[in-house]
């Protein structure tokens, strides 16, 4: 069963965080994939806090962010299918999308989102499903 939603810069639809008994984090999802760069890649949301460094990604990381009602969703690893091409990547989650509501939405660096698309960045937003998977992906924080 998959949670669909839509997430665009003005309208959401969401539903319950709950199916069958299983968790959101448990189920595959259906919504957006956008990609974002420059300024917004530093100083993500995850890092900075709790004793840890603070971490800039880098275009080519393969790292996205979420809304989160808290940080529930921080180093998290989110396996996520572009359902018209069936391309898939692994990003880890290190950051707070700002214009996305919980649940429904990745913001992808530049070359997590062109492996999704290898037309390149111009398509802006695709869609996709993506479930929690276990982590692969070890980032290198510069302290």
């Amino acid at each position: 069963m998959l949670n669909k939603g839509t997430a665009t810069m003005m309208s959401f639809d969401d539903s319950s965080s709950k199916r069958g008994g299983q968790s959101d984090a448990m189920m595959a999802k259906r919504n957006r994939g956008t990609w974002y760069s420059g300024n917004d890649l530093k100083n993500a949301a995850c890092y900075g806090r709790k004793g840890l460094p603070v971490f800039s990604a880098r275009v080519s990381d393969m790292i996205g962010a979420m809304a989160m009602n808290d940080f529930e969703y921080c180093y998290k690893c989110m396996r996520i299918t572009n359902t018209k091409n069936k391309h898939s990547v692994e990003v880890k989650i290190v950051d707070k999308c700002a214009a996305c509501k919980v649940g429904t939405a990745i913001d992808l660096t530049p070359g997590a989102f062109e492996k999704l698309n290898p037309e390149g960045l111009a398509d802006g937003v695709l869609d996709i499903t993506w479930k929690v998977i276990p982590c692969h992906i070890h980032l290198h924080l510069v302290q």
